[in-house]
């Protein structure tokens, strides 16, 4: 294998569900944005033709494809400042998302400093996958917690203890240290 594809990341970290209706929300205003403006169009180009040519005794104000190029480009103009606030919206919409999914990882990273590995209610593991990993993963630092604070009051007394219980207590410090080495 080759050094470089050694580096290359396992995990992609995207979110389907709202990278996927953002995506169709876009693709679905362009269809729409199309069909309107090729209504428009049509009803300009075919208003300003009777107009060319039923006109007979007035002087044009200008020519046919002067006029068609400008509302071509009155429409074109248009549909880049749709797509210009549309664009603007998705992207508020991400931004919001990852702010929420950073949001949840800085504050548990502030719990973590101080060694709170309590059960929080606001990890809300269907945001992301790479929260719920992170919930998984506080779930087997609370078992570790939970572990040794059971185990460190036995050490105080492994002098009175049978040679049954402390083998027990051997096993589970064995346990203890297999999980903390992971």
């Amino acid at each position: 294998m080759r050094a470089e594809g050694q580096n290359l990341r396992r995990r992609h970290y995207v979110s389907y569900h709202v990278q996927g209706r953002l995506l169709g929300a876009l693709v679905l205003l362009e269809v729409l944005m199309v069909l309107v403006a090729v209504i428009y169009l049509y009803g300009r180009f075919d208003a300003l033709l009777e107009t060319q040519l039923y006109s007979i005794h007035r002087a044009p104000a200008g020519t046919l494809a002067s006029q068609m190029f400008y509302e071509l480009a009155v429409t074109v103009v248009a549909m880049t400042v749709v797509n210009a606030i549309a664009l603007l919206v998705a992207h508020l919409i991400w931004q919001n998302y990852v702010e929420r999914v950073l949001l949840q990882f800085r504050a548990q990273l502030e719990r973590m400093a101080e060694l709170d590995f309590r059960l929080h209610s606001d990890l809300d593991s269907d945001l992301h996958e790479s929260v719920a990993m992170l919930a998984r993963w506080l779930d087997a630092e609370r078992a570790v917690a939970t572990e040794l604070r059971e185990l460190v009051p036995l050490l105080d007394r492994i002098g009175e203890m049978t040679p049954e219980e402390r083998e027990a207590l051997s096993a589970r410090l064995v346990k203890v240290e297999r999980l903390l080495s992971l």
